[in-house]
């Protein structure tokens, strides 16, 4: 077993069911820096009697990425301020992305339906199971986020290809998918895959309100044959110079609470 091993946001709930298997952070001094970083980041790493077995790594916050040429290109709103507002609500999204399909046949606004239900069901404080782990994926925010989805679908202003695949990322390039929904680090997505297009991109805020996806911790196995210098590692790999180098180099968005000035 490893000394450090990481855990992804969407398992730490599974993990919490785990949480014999590693240690309390806090009993090696985390509970000095919980200060430092977001409160609601710092409790999804928490068991409920307060153990904290993940160390945040980065948040998700998501946004709606979209390429500023080709917008213009459809005569739709092209600048921040402007596609800010055209796209405030997920209704005003779906009427551009069917003004750019009408535009330019063969273009489209959504790369696949999982990316509107992924994000509509992060915009909600609930997911699949509540607090005494019963099944709640039958309530009203999966619906709204299903039907969402599916409305994007039928509106045919989504591309039906997987994020991250080559189709995904030719239609990148190629600008007949020239806007993608997602967290913070698909700027490096886009960046590595569609590296032509630089400089072509804005962001704006998510259609319908906030939300966040994912973001990872790091934990230490209870087996650790050596915990103290671990977890050293971990403040030293997670001090706030590397974090902010992670977020200009990774687009991975920090977990800490906002800082007046960035170390880098």
């Amino acid at each position: 077993m490893p000394d450090i091993t990481g855990i992804k946001g969407e398992d730490i709930a599974y993990f919490m069911g785990q949480a014999g298997q590693f240690l309390d952070l806090n009993t090696l001094g985390a509970g000095d820096l919980k200060s430092q970083y977001l409160e609601w980041k710092w409790k999804q790493g928490s068991t409920t009697d307060g153990k904290l077995i993940g160390f945040p790594i980065d948040i998700g916050p998501t946004a709606l990425f979209y390429r500023e040429d080709i917008f213009k290109k459809a005569g739709l709103p092209s600048e921040v301020a402007d596609v800010t507002a055209a796209t405030s609500t997920w209704d005003a999204f779906f009427e551009q992305g069917a003004a750019l399909k009408k535009a330019l046949p063969g273009t489209f606004m959504v790369g696949e339906a999982a990316e509107v239900f992924d994000m509509a069901v992060g915009q909600t404080t609930k997911r699949y199971a509540d607090a005494d782990k019963k099944f709640i994926g039958d309530q009203e925010h999966i619906r709204n986020a299903w039907d969402l989805a599916t409305k994007a679908v039928a509106l045919g202003i989504s591309f039906k290809v997987a994020s991250g695949g080559q189709d995904a990322n030719a239609a990148w390039n190629q600008g007949t998918l020239p806007a993608k929904l997602g967290a913070a680090w698909v700027a490096l997505d886009i960046k590595s895959a569609a590296e032509k297009t630089s400089g072509k991109w804005r962001v704006v805020p998510m259609p319908g309100g906030p939300a966040n996806q994912g973001g990872s911790f790091l934990a230490i196995p209870k087996s650790s044959g050596n915990p103290k210098k671990a977890f050293e590692i971990i403040t030293w790999m997670l001090n706030a110079d590397n974090q902010a180098r992670g977020y200009t180099d990774a687009a991975l968005f920090p977990p800490r609470r906002p800082r007046t000035s960035c170390p880098r």
